[in-house]
């Protein structure tokens, strides 16, 4: 079971990207037609992508952390 300090960054993280490529796609909308949507959605992927990506690193690190704080306590308990 994961920690509640990853776990709610982790579920929130998807809220907010389908939330970015929804506010991406309406303000594509706002300013043309079914391109400036395009445009819009593409723009908040990239965004997104850039934004969420660092969380998802740092939420592997503190992962991959955990698994050799246990291998080496694992080992001075020998």
């Amino acid at each position: 079971m994961k920690p509640f300090i990853v776990e709610v960054p982790e579920k929130s993280s998807m809220v907010l990207l389908v939330l970015a490529l929804l506010i991406g796609l309406i303000a594509g909308c706002a300013t043309g037609d079914v391109i400036g949507a395009i445009v819009g959605l593409i723009a908040a992927t990239v965004i997104a992508v850039m934004t969420f990506a660092v969380l998802f690193v740092l939420l592997e690190m503190n992962e991959s952390l955990r698994a050799i704080r246990q291998q080496v306590e694992g080992g001075r308990k020998l």
